[in-house]
């Protein structure tokens, strides 16, 4: 785990100088925006169903997230041996993922408050949005968000589950012992698989507990 932090800390180091104060914050307004998604979905959540609820939350997370940065970075060393076409086709499935995941723990309303902390400066212009999940009678669940510039907006490239264990890594660690296993079309069959059969909450991007 120390080798895979280190990497996603170097590829991290990679992105272009610091931004302004006024340009950082900015970077909370994307999370933002995902949040209010969010919470409409817990609100509907019956009425939408699974499959409404990924529709809704679909679009939101193509415009907050930086999926093909996260495909590339998880993959590793991997991702170099692909062709266009399987990057490509990864990227959808780690979008779909994504999607899923979220869509799986969003399965009612109970009053959670999902509240924008603060951003901070971090390395090579990228920001960090600190934020909590606050769901009454329980402990916030802390989620930290790193942010890049894209254009005039921002986008994730990294979510810290519980405020510092970071996806990539998670995710980057995972997946490189299936593809050393069972090779990269094995590695997308299972998690496609996953994601029709309804089974991603499991996962590791809590965006809320299930009930």
């Amino acid at each position: 785990m120390r080798l895979v932090l280190a990497s996603v800390v170097a590829l991290l180091l990679m992105l272009p100088g610091r931004a302004s104060t006024a340009e950082l914050e900015a970077a909370r307004q994307p999370i933002e925006a995902l949040y209010a998604v969010l919470v409409d979905c817990l609100k509907n959540a019956d009425t939408l169903g699974l499959e409404g609820r990924r529709a809704m939350i679909a679009p939101a997370v193509a415009t907050t997230y930086d999926l093909p940065f996260m495909a590339e970075k998880i993959l590793g060393r991997h991702w170099r041996t692909l062709g266009e076409e399987d990057r490509a086709r990864w990227t959808r499935t780690f979008g779909g993922l994504t999607v899923a995941t979220y869509a799986e723990r969003m399965t009612g309303f109970t009053g959670q408050v999902f509240e924008v902390l603060r951003v901070e400066p971090s390395q090579r212009g990228t920001a960090v949005v600190y934020s909590q999940v606050v769901t009454p009678n329980e402990e916030p669940i802390a989620i930290n968000y790193r942010m890049r510039p894209d254009g005039d907006s921002w986008r994730i490239i990294d979510v810290y589950l519980n405020g510092t264990v970071s996806e990539l890594a998670l995710r980057r660690s995972e997946y490189a012992a299936v593809l050393q296993r069972d090779g990269f079309d094995q590695l997308v069959a299972s998690i496609d698989e996953k994601i029709t059969a309804g089974q991603m909450a499991g996962e590791t991007l809590p965006a809320s507990r299930k009930n």
